[in-house]
C-alpha cells in the first residue's frame, strides 16, 4: 500500500560532511543560496507541493543522507491513497430494538 512520490530535491541549500577536525556535535557544514532558494520555493514543485499549517503555508521536506555523507533535503510529497467507503445496504431499520 504505497502511493507514488517522485524525488524533488530543495534548490538553494547545499550541505557538505563534516570536517575530520570538526567537534562531535557538529553534523555538517552547508550554505543557503537565497537566491536559487527563493525561485525554488515559486516554482511550480514547491508550489504544489505546499501544505497549511495554522494558516501559514509550508513546505514539508525530508532529510537525507547523501552517498558523500553530507545531509541533503527533499521534498517530503507522500500523500496516502484515498481509502474507498463502501456504502452498504441502506435500509430503513428504525423499527429495530437496538
Amino acid at each position: 500500500m504505497s502511493a507514488e512520490i517522485s524525488t524533488i530535491f530543495v534548490n538553494g541549500i547545499r550541505t557538505f560532511p563534516k570536517n575530520d577536525n570538526s567537534p562531535e556535535w557538529v553534523v555538517g557544514n552547508g550554505v543557503i543560496v537565497p537566491r536559487e532558494l527563493l525561485e525554488f520555493l515559486k516554482s511550480t514543485e514547491a508550489v504544489e507541493n505546499m501544505t497549511e499549517y495554522k494558516g501559514q503555508k509550508q513546505l514539508p521536506i525530508t532529510m537525507i543522507k547523501n552517498r558523500n555523507g553530507s545531509i541533503g533535503f527533499r521534498i517530503n510529497n507522500y500523500k496516502p491513497k484515498a481509502e474507498v467507503q463502501v456504502q452498504g445496504n441502506q435500509e430503513d431499520d428504525s423499527d429495530l430494538p437496538f
